[in-house]
Order: C-alpha cells, then sequence, then structure tokens
C-alpha cells in the first residue's frame, strides 16, 4: 500500500523479521574475517587497548590515557568471536589480543635495557616479545573459559558478555597473583590517567578494589557489543537503547558515588 505522505510503498516487515543495522552488518563482516586478516585486527584491538592505560611516557611524549578505546577493542574482539568455530579457536583470538595488547603496553620494559644496551642486549627479544608472549596466555584463557561457558550452558549473547566480564577479571586476578605477580596494565587502571571523571571512578576501588573496577569497566564496554546481534521486530527504542544504558549506568552510578566521597572526605597532598 502506498504511503500517502510521499506516494512510495509504505515498508511493511512480517512479524519475527530480522533487521539488520549497520552495527549488525559491522559485526558480520568482523566476524567473517579469517586467516591474517582475523589474527591481525585481533592484535590491532589489543594494542589499541593499552593505548587506555596510563603507561609511563617515551621520550617526550605524554602517555596517551585514552580510556574510551575500551568501547572499541572489547566489541571488537567479541565480534571476531562470535567467528570461532571452537573453544580453542577463541583461545587463540585471545592470545593473538593479549600479545597485541602487552606488546604495545609493556614497550617500557624494553625501554629500560637501553640505558645500558651493550650489556643487556640479548635480553631484548626477552622483553619485547617473551614477556608478552607468556602473560597472552592469560587473555586466551579468558576467551576458552567463555566460549566454554557459552556453549554448555547455551547463553543468551547478554549472559556471555556477563561471563566474559567475569573471565576476564578472573584472568586479571590470576595475572597478579600468581607467579610472584604482575598486575599491570589492568583494566580498571584506565581510570587513573586523568581522563575527565577518572578521579571519582577510582573511588570505586575503596569498595570493590581494582579487580571489581576491572570487572565493571570491562563489563561496560563489552556491552555495546550487543548492538552487533540482530534484532526482533517490534522493539521500542528504549530497549533498542538498553545496552548504552545499562552500560552509561555501569560507569555513572560508580562515579557519582565516588564524586560524594571526594566531597566527603579530605584530599590529602603531600
Amino acid at each position: 500500500m502506498p504511503d500517502s505522505s510521499t506516494g512510495s510503498p509504505a515498508l511493511r516487515v512480517p512479524p519475527g523479521a530480522r533487521i539488520e543495522t549497520p552495527l549488525c552488518r559491522l559485526a558480520q563482516e568482523i566476524a567473517a574475517l579469517a586467516g591474517w586478516r582475523r589474527y591481525g585486527l585481533a592484535f590491532l584491538l589489543g594494542a589499541l587497548l593499552a593505548a587506555a592505560m596510563p603507561l609511563p611516557a617515551l621520550g617526550s611524549l605524554p602517555p596517551l590515557n585514552l580510556a574510551p578505546v575500551v568501547f572499541i577493542a572489547f566489541p571488537g574482539l567479541l565480534w571476531l568471536d562470535e567467528g570461532s568455530a571452537t573453544i580453542w579457536a577463541s583461545a587463540r583470538l585471545g592470545y593473538v589480543f593479549g600479545l597485541g595488547f602487552f606488546i604495545a603496553g609493556l614497550y617500557w620494559i624494553a625501554a629500560a635495557l637501553f640505558v645500558d644496551i651493550g650489556s643487556f642486549w640479548w635480553a631484548l627479544p626477552f622483553a619485547v616479545l617473551g614477556v608478552p608472549a607468556l602473560l597472552a596466555f592469560w587473555p586466551a584463557a579468558a576467551m576458552l573459559v567463555t566460549a566454554a561457558g557459552s556453549s554448555r550452558l547455551r547463553l543468551p549473547p547478554d549472559a556471555r558478555i556477563c561471563l566474559f566480564a567475569v573471565a576476564w577479571s578472573a584472568a586479571e586476578w590470576g595475572r597478579g597473583h600468581a607467579f610472584t605477580g604482575l598486575p599491570w596494565n589492568l583494566v580498571g587502571y584506565a581510570w587513573s590517567g586523568g581522563f575527565p571523571g577518572s578521579l571519582a571512578m577510582l573511588q570505586s576501588t575503596a569498595w570493590v578494589g581494582i579487580y571489581g573496577l576491572s570487572f565493571v569497566t570491562v563489563l561496560a564496554a563489552s556491552l555495546p557489543a550487543l548492538f552487533g546481534t540482530p534484532s526482533l521486530l517490534p522493539l521500542s527504542p528504549l530497549r533498542r537503547m538498553t545496552p548504552v544504558l545499562a552500560a552509561a549506568a555501569l560507569i555513572l552510578l560508580p562515579a557519582a558515588a565516588g564524586a560524594v566521597r571526594l566531597d566527603l572526605l579530605p584530599t590529602v597532598s603531600t
């Protein structure tokens, strides 16, 4: 039937028909990547996540502290994982993501060797690649647990994201405690770089610790991945915005509580 206002045929969508938004198509294209494109993007997303960390300055360059990039890195990783055929493919994906994250985020270990490079040149490959290659097993374990749990329990997308946040945070805890621990570049540290509102957000560590803040950050950053899931009609505008609203609540509520804490408690400078 023509639309009387435009003279063109009215759009009629059968009940239950799937809608593909631009983000749905993007998610499908990312999930369909294979070979070096798949793992290359995983590596780049991991390196992008490192840009959210308060990394030591390199020469005269200031740290990046780009906390919002977590909202790109984690959805991108989850969309890539949609193309994983087995739980071990998910683990490999997590490993390459972790490799990019730690190579970019731990460059300062190699930089320290240049103080006396003549004596420590032999350690350079271990610092640049060896340490990240070992630490990357933690993100691989997080992806393995997420894939195995999602498959066995037949979790819907939102529950899968919750499991991913739990698995990632547990992997960070393990990395911070096992084998003497290296709790460097925890996702919760993204709020320590001076980004607007970061100080208020950091106050939540008084209640849930840094690993709890990592969990909240990973969960909030991963929820936008739901926009890559095909939706069903009819959906109200409010339901379409649920991932954004939930992510905003996870950030704004702790930040608001932190702002109150900053007002109530004196700040001591030394």
